[in-house]
């Protein structure tokens, strides 16, 4: 149904914000918070995939009512009440996420493709996720890309259920900071902005900070990564700032990499990012410090150091040849 759901887009003036919306509208798939099914159809197409536990679970059982000749149909003067997920979002909460939408998808495009190229589209869409790991991986959130392999794994080995894999607990922020050895010295803490956003809660950090070094008669320095399409005047530190070095850098790899060189004789104690959104890969720091702007007191830490990073190459090779011999599993 993408075709017209386009068409009815471009009618309607777009999905978010308010439009004077009325009818009904097919569609593929409706989501389970304001699903409403007749037994009949329960009676057959049956229940939900039981493997699934959560996420994506709608959109299979939808697409297998249409496939027995239902129609999924959207009420557009409904009035849904639900939080949106990206609300009740935390660093865990997205690894978890991460492995059930993941997992689940692959399972569903594995029974809802044709038996001709089922095999190249599945492999297709691993090889993508395998990018994913990647990317989450060298941006400082292993984690994340621990989930995404083992979304991958079990996909291949048809195991159900909720994810299994360990996540690092939220902890109070100077906790954090004394674990990786903020206060120990001129120590250094590198920030990551690429939203604009970022930038706000990148100066409400840098204050919690000093707080907690004055209470121990210290002092931490600041380098914060800005990118350089964010509002000039955005960027600038105020008046009391003058621990912060900022460094502007460009969304190319080779800006990225070498606009680092700042960090080139500081102790770097970690590297701060804000709502698991950071695009600098690399960084001279083993420890990450991940910060939901919803939690500001509250962090939580990853590290990757050599043995880490190493660990995550060789999961990543295990993943890829896994993925290169897969064949669908139903």
């Amino acid at each position: 149904m993408e075709e017209p759901h386009a068409q009815w887009v471009g009618r309607a003036g777009g999905t978010r914000g308010r439009h004077n919306y009325w009818g009904t509208l097919e569609t593929d798939s409706a989501p389970a918070c304001c699903l409403l099914v007749k037994a009949e159809v329960i009676e057959r197409v049956g229940l939900w995939d039981g493997r699934y536990f959560v996420y994506e679970d709608d959109v299979d059982w939808c697409l297998r009512a249409r496939r027995a000749g239902f129609r999924v149909v959207s009420c557009l003067d409904a009035v849904v009440a639900h939080v949106p997920w990206h609300e009740k979002l935390t660093f865990q909460r997205l690894s978890f996420w991460l492995y059930q939408s993941f997992r689940n998808r692959l399972w569903t495009i594995e029974k809802m493709s044709s038996s001709v190229g089922r095999v190249r589209v599945l492999r297709e869409w691993r090889v993508r996720l395998l990018w994913h790991a990647v990317v989450a991986g060298v941006t400082h959130r292993k984690t994340h890309a621990e989930a995404i392999f083992s979304a991958i794994d079990d996909s291949l080995n048809n195991k159900g259920g909720k994810y299994a894999g360990s996540l690092p607990p939220s902890r109070p922020l100077v906790e954090l900071l004394d674990d990786c050895g903020a206060f120990d010295g001129a120590r250094t803490l590198a920030m990551v902005c690429d939203r604009a956003e970022f930038l706000q809660a990148a100066r409400d950090f840098r204050q919690r900070v000093r707080t907690a070094a004055a209470q121990r008669g210290g002092g931490v320095g600041f380098v914060e990564f800005v990118r350089n399409d964010l509002d000039t005047a955005g960027r600038r530190s105020g008046p009391d700032e003058t621990d912060v070095t900022r460094v502007v850098y460009s969304p190319r790899m080779r800006s990225k990499v070498w606009r680092q060189r700042a960090l080139v004789g500081r102790r770097v104690a970690a590297v701060v990012v804000f709502d698991a959104a950071g695009d600098l890969p690399l960084m001279a720091a083993a420890v990450t410090i991940h910060i939901d702007r919803s939690r500001p007191d509250v962090g939580v830490i990853e590290r990757s150091g050599l043995w880490e990073r190493a660990g995550f190459v060789w999961r990543w090779a295990q993943a890829r040849w896994r993925v290169g011999f897969s064949r669908a599993t139903r």
